[in-house]
């Protein structure tokens, strides 16, 4: 499969391109970092799958709306926070349902591609 046919099933099965979907993985995974450890946000950076750490703060501000420092402050001061947009309704559970009506639809048919969430993330999954 190319990289230009996979993406476009992609987007055509979640709604969202390969990039933005990874980037809201890797925020998912680095919120529950910040929440549930004190490693340094180079470390959190880093474990997550971002090479830089200004590119992360920037994607995570902009899924989350909160830099991540400003993130773990709340949740060390207030405990577990009315979280914005990425806890609240989770663009990957928007996916995941969209997976769930796609291979729905997709039914006993042999061959094509659909995507299946394991528990480590998601995963292409190609019928043959």
């Amino acid at each position: 499969m190319s990289e230009s046919h996979f993406m476009s099933v992609f987007k055509e099965v979640t709604g969202l391109s390969f990039l933005k979907y990874l980037n809201h993985y890797r925020v998912e995974r680095a919120q529950a970092m910040l929440t549930h450890s004190d490693d340094s946000m180079k470390n959190i950076c880093q474990e997550v799958g971002f090479c830089d750490q200004s590119y992360f703060g920037a994607v995570f501000r902009k899924v989350v709306g909160l830099t991540p420092a400003e993130y773990r402050r709340r949740i060390k001061s207030n405990g577990i926070p009315e979280l914005p947009r990425v806890h609240q309704e989770s663009s990957l559970d928007r996916v995941r349902e969209k997976q769930l009506q796609a291979t729905s639809r997709q039914g006993s048919r042999q061959g094509g591609e659909f995507l299946a969430t394991g528990t480590i993330g998601p995963t292409l999954v190609v019928n043959r």
